[in-house]
Parts: C-alpha cells; structure tokens; sequence
C-alpha cells in the first residue's frame, strides 16, 4: 500500500510553486540524503536494493534514515519516485509513459500518490507543460 502514513507533511504543488518540507535537521542529514538521492537511479525503488548499495540492512536502513531525514526508507523512496515523476512531466508524451517507466503498474495508483504528494492530478501538470511549450 502507498498511503501515507503522518510521517512528514509531503510536498504540494501550489499554483506552479513546488513548496518543500522543512530543511533536514542537521548538516549530515543533507550529506545522507544526497548521497541517497545519487544512489537512487531510475527504477530502482526498492528498499532491499538502495539498503544493499549502501552496505546496510534493512533495519540499519530504517533507522538510519528515520533519525537523519525524519522518515521511513519506504515513504522516501515514493518521494525520491514522485519527485522523478513531476520532473518527467514537464516534457513527456503521456503520464501512462511516465509512470510506467518508474515502475508503476497501476495508473490508478500512480494517480493516487502524485495527487496525494502534490495537490494535483498528474495530468495537470503535463497540461500546464504543454500549454508553455505552445506560449514559448
């Protein structure tokens, strides 16, 4: 199940301004999220698999990045994916497109977390796309 769970406030699309979650807590924090970010390519959402790139088990993995990002390895991964997915947006063919390619099987599903995430419809936003392609 992809719901959330009342770790952290998520991240919302307000008009065309990405409004992000409070800065990490501390200086280490952002040293292991972005090092997190660089191990996290395309398509490779996976708990098991970003704990075994980092030489950590799952629960070394859990409490690790609950104590620095204040979150779950799961519920960050669905963050690092929808993030992706809003990056795509902006010059894909179709949101089926976009969510297949990161790994979603279930558009529906898809459809459910972008919303949940940003405030608005996947659709929208390859819609506000591609009305500022035609304006450019």
């Amino acid at each position: 199940m992809h719901g959330y769970d009342g770790e952290a406030a998520p991240s919302r699309l307000a008009g065309e301004e990405l409004v992000t979650p409070p800065p990490s807590r501390s200086r280490a924090s952002d040293e292991f999220g972005q090092r997190l970010s660089r191990l996290t390519p395309l398509g490779a959402y996976k708990v098991v698999d970003l704990a075994r790139r980092l030489g950590l088990s799952e629960r070394q993995l859990r409490r690790t990045l609950r104590a620095s990002v204040g979150v779950s390895p799961r519920e960050w991964l669905r963050r690092q994916r929808l993030a992706a997915a809003l990056q795509m947006l902006t010059t894909a063919q179709s949101v089926k497109q976009v969510a297949l390619s990161l790994g979603y099987t279930q558009m529906s599903q898809f459809s459910r977390d972008f919303k949940a995430q940003f405030g608005c419809a996947p659709s929208m936003v390859l819609k506000k796309a591609r009305q500022d392609k035609v304006t450019l």
